[in-house]
């Protein structure tokens, strides 16, 4: 992809530079490498404030947001649900998302049973979203190594969590205000 992206360039910007039209020049430069850095630019990760216990990535122009634990093996409690639910209500106005995406193995008890999400999805009913939730199929790679970095810290976390089983919540969020039913 690199290599494209600078055959391009150099396919097209050497007669401006031979007449010395240095502005045009840098022009089409910025403008053929433009989809190179936007495809190597991280996504920016977001969060309602600062001691917020939840970011969330939204690449540009995805009407998806991925949503994440700040910290990999803080639990998941009640200020944790409170606020998912006000992300559920904030992302479809603020940033245009229409689905958000947890990915996790913390979704499974350390048994390995997997943890109920009735009142979730009666929370978000009254936000008018829905949840659908399925074992994930994604390697998660970078996943796994960010909880395994972590882990060194507190390697006794680490063995209540199966990185080889993760579970994924997808929920569709609902832009009109009018089926609110709060």
């Amino acid at each position: 992809m690199i290599r494209a992206a600078l055959v391009t360039t150099a396919a097209v910007a050497p007669s401006f530079l031979v007449t010395g039209n240095t502005s045009v020049t840098a022009w089409l430069l910025a403008l053929t490498s433009a989809p190179l850095f936007i495809g190597l630019a991280p996504s920016i990760e977001w969060q309602l404030r600062k001691d917020a216990k939840l970011a969330f990535c939204k690449p540009v122009g995805s009407t998806v947001a991925t949503i994440h634990l700040r910290n990999p093996f803080q639990p998941f409690d009640l200020r944790t649900y409170q606020e998912l639910l006000e992300l559920v209500e904030v992302l479809p106005k603020a940033h245009g998302v229409t689905k958000l995406r947890l990915s996790s193995p913390m979704f499974y008890h350390p048994s390995g049973a997997l943890r109920s999400f009735a009142s979730l999805e009666k929370q978000l009913h009254k936000l008018g979203a829905s949840l659908h939730h399925s074992p994930s199929s994604d390697s998660h790679v970078f996943g796994k190594l960010c909880i395994k970095i972590h882990a060194i810290q507190h390697p006794e976390k680490l063995s209540q969590i199966n990185l080889q089983r993760w579970y994924q919540l997808n929920i569709t969020l609902n832009n009109s205000e009018t089926t609110k039913l709060k």
